[in-house]
């Protein structure tokens, strides 16, 4: 689907199975949009709580729109006083009213949360890219805590849940793969396969044994595909689903829609580097990888 031209970033997405909505967050705009089954693009949350909108994950079970939101020079609006701020917000899916926007615990240092998923359980993790921490909302909880801080973490990304949800796998677009044991907390890097690079991934999605993944730090960004070992602990196999294709550029996060990973394309970062006014409107794509 070809989006309209807008002069925002898009970077999140998430796909409502039940009404067949796609939700884009937009990171420049601070707001989100949805684009219905008909291919309508409509404002879903309009930008008076947020900043940028980054990761968004459907929570169906608790009518909810969960995202990851923070404060960059890109986004509209931006002044220094707002350096640093991240939030979680959460939304209804039925009525786009904003229920509560948690943010990110003071602590002395700046945060960008980027990306989340949600757990069976009702768990969401967030990572953070600028602080080395990856955050968690528990049932019930009305604050953000740390699930754990390591100095491995370089520019956390994205993250999902493996290992039949006992494992949680992080991007860090600096140095690679990491894997988190959520019974100890315990920390894993994982080695790149020979001839290939880890680094620059972005947005993870899982689809059965597979997890599909934006590698969009390096050029030609591309898609890619791998799995890992049963333990979790290494990659067992990795290979490029997609690169150097028409329009597969200035990639952000993907999704899964109808069991098919979907990615945004044009998302409009490159437009706004080093752009001290917002650049004309542009369009953008949402492209899908068929699977055999």
């Amino acid at each position: 689907h070809e989006i309209p031209a807008i002069p925002g970033i898009l970077e999140g997405i998430a796909y409502r199975e039940k009404t067949g909505d796609l939700f884009l967050g937009d990171v420049h705009a601070r707001c989100i949009w949805r684009l219905d089954s008909t291919g309508q693009l409509t404002l879903f949350a309009k930008p008076d709580a947020l900043y940028g909108a980054f990761g968004l994950t459907v929570d169906e079970a608790r009518d909810a729109l969960w995202v990851a939101t923070s404060a960059l020079p890109e986004i509209a609006g931006y002044t220094d006083a707002l350096k640093g701020h991240a939030a979680l917000a959460e939304f209804s899916l039925t009525t786009g009213e904003l229920r509560r926007l948690l943010p990110v615990p003071a602590d002395g240092q700046d945060h960008v949360l980027g990306d989340l998923t949600l757990a069976p359980d009702g768990t969401i993790y967030l990572t953070d890219s600028v602080a080395p921490v990856i955050w968690q909302l528990t049932p019930g909880a009305t604050q953000l805590t740390p699930l754990c801080e390591s100095p491995a973490f370089a520019s956390l990304q994205g993250l999902a849940l493996v290992n039949h949800g006992q494992t949680l796998l992080v991007s860090a677009y600096a140095n690679g793969l990491h894997t988190i044991d959520l019974a100890t907390r315990a920390i894993h890097s994982l080695a790149p396969p020979a001839n290939t690079t880890l680094l620059g991934l972005d947005g993870l999605v899982v689809h059965g044994d597979d997890i599909y993944a934006v590698q969009n730090g390096i050029n030609p960004p591309r898609i890619v595909r791998f799995t890992l070992t049963p333990a979790a602990d290494a990659l067992a196999s990795f290979s490029v689903v997609a690169a150097s294709l028409p329009g597969l550029t200035d990639l952000t996060l993907i999704t899964l829609v109808a069991g098919r990973p979907t990615v945004i394309a044009g998302s409009g970062w490159t437009q706004h580097e080093g752009v001290k006014e917002p650049p004309p409107p542009h369009p953008s794509r949402i492209l899908q990888i068929i699977l055999p």
